[in-house]
């Protein structure tokens, strides 16, 4: 007991964030648990743990858990204590399928990038960004001192109780599903030629990830792109793989703006917008037995109910796709508005970010080659964030942190 004493105390010393847990030991709720070796979704997974697992508890860092299974320590989100609320998206549906539960973290990885390669091959996607687009990785020093310098004058506290989140069930995980969609999507729109400047995108995603951190997604994991493409647009795509057009990039003014537009794109991973469009395609949630098959050593001879199965998932992925790259309904792109402003304003970033640029894009007449960002969805969104930002509890000291951007916009060329 001494022993274990003596290393909370340590623990504590060398990460001030970390106290001690209120239990030795947490039962895990959900269909799994992924672990990670540090207290962030961007951390690498380490071991993923079946539900009924018993944990072993070393302290909390926030909303996470520090537990050690198996001689591995890490770190699992406290959202695996909870039970899940039922989810009626199709991918939560997949996720929950005996097949699913029966896979092990790498064995979903394996079977992920399998078909996301296959399916990039299919929509004419670049395989090779199926790669550097799933194995980019945030370093962690670089956040933990990116995120010191943006809070160093804030109350991290204060703003999430002044700016609560919704009473909203999210999932606390992908599926294999949606992982291999996503990539596959993603590599797609990676194809239109990805911002090779890791300056560039490690700020992306440095500022991405405070967005997740105060997000009820904050333990899935998102990783952020720059596309050199002048027009203005961002993506979404399964699985948290998020882009953003070096045009939009150039017509921003500052930080805040920037974490407007993540936001945006964050809460539509979060809440599965689009995804109620694909409800007739349920049907194939059967598949994700044979899906596990669907990688680098598929076999040479495939029967019908095979050749089907891989039919329908083309079908189904395709219809995400193009449900992504089209442009969502108007409700979805309203919420995500509003969801984006206040995961921002969490992160204490002005909320008027996204009606500011707007307003831009609207007087330049900029033009986009996607729904979200005409003339005419400019002004009904301007509207409705108007609306919302006459509320005073969007008054106060905000920052925008307009010399950081102004260093790093240096190197956008």
């Amino acid at each position: 007991m001494r022993r274990y004493l003596s290393a909370v105390i340590l623990l504590m010393f060398l990460f001030p964030e970390i106290g001690i847990a209120k239990t030795s030991t947490i039962d895990v709720r959900r269909n799994r648990a992924l672990i990670r070796n540090g207290p962030g979704s961007f951390y690498e997974v380490i071991a993923a743990v079946p539900k009924g697992t018993v944990l072993d508890t070393m302290g909390v860092a926030g909303t996470w858990i520090k537990v050690r299974f198996q001689e591995k320590t890490g770190f699992v989100s406290e959202k695996v204590t909870e039970k899940a609320a039922p989810q009626k998206d199709i991918f939560s549906q997949m996720a929950f399928h005996p097949a699913a539960l029966k896979l092990s973290g790498h064995g979903m990885a394996a079977g992920a990038k399998g078909f996301a390669m296959r399916f990039s091959e299919q929509i004419k996607g670049d395989r090779h960004l199926v790669d550097r687009l799933s194995e980019y990785k945030l370093d962690p020093g670089m956040y933990e001192r990116f995120r010191d310098e943006t809070y160093k004058n804030q109350d991290l506290s204060k703003l999430h109780k002044r700016f609560p989140l919704p009473e909203t069930a999210v999932r606390s995980d992908y599926s294999m599903m949606e992982e291999g969609i996503g990539l596959g999507i993603a590599s797609k729109i990676g194809a239109l030629r990805l911002y090779d400047n890791k300056m560039i995108t490690d700020y992306i995603n440095l500022v991405g990830n405070l967005l997740v951190e105060a997000s009820p997604g904050y333990d899935l994991s998102f990783k952020f792109f720059v596309i050199d493409q002048p027009f203005v647009n961002a993506y979404a795509c399964p699985s948290g793989y998020i882009f953003i057009t070096k045009g939009l990039l150039q017509i921003m003014k500052n930080e805040g703006e920037l974490a407007a537009v993540l936001g945006h794109e964050i809460a539509h991973v979060v809440y599965q917008h689009g995804m109620k469009e694909l409800e007739k395609r349920k049907p194939i949630v059967i598949a994700e037995d044979a899906f596990s098959q669907l990688n680098s050593e598929l076999p040479k001879e495939k029967d019908d109910r095979y050749q089907k199965l891989e039919a329908e998932l083309d079908d189904f992925a395709l219809a995400v796709y193009e449900t992504i790259f089209s442009g969502r309904l108007s409700q979805y792109e309203f919420e995500a508005d509003r969801m984006g402003m206040t995961f921002a304003a969490r992160c204490g970033y002005t909320p008027g970010g996204m009606a500011d640029l707007l307003e831009r894009l609207l007087r330049s007449k900029t033009l986009s080659n996607n729904d979200h960002y005409t003339p005419e969805q400019n002004q009904e969104r301007l509207i409705n964030l108007k609306k919302v930002l006459h509320s005073s509890k969007w008054n106060g000291h905000f920052n925008d942190f307009q010399q950081r951007w102004n260093s790093y916009m240096e190197y956008l060329k």
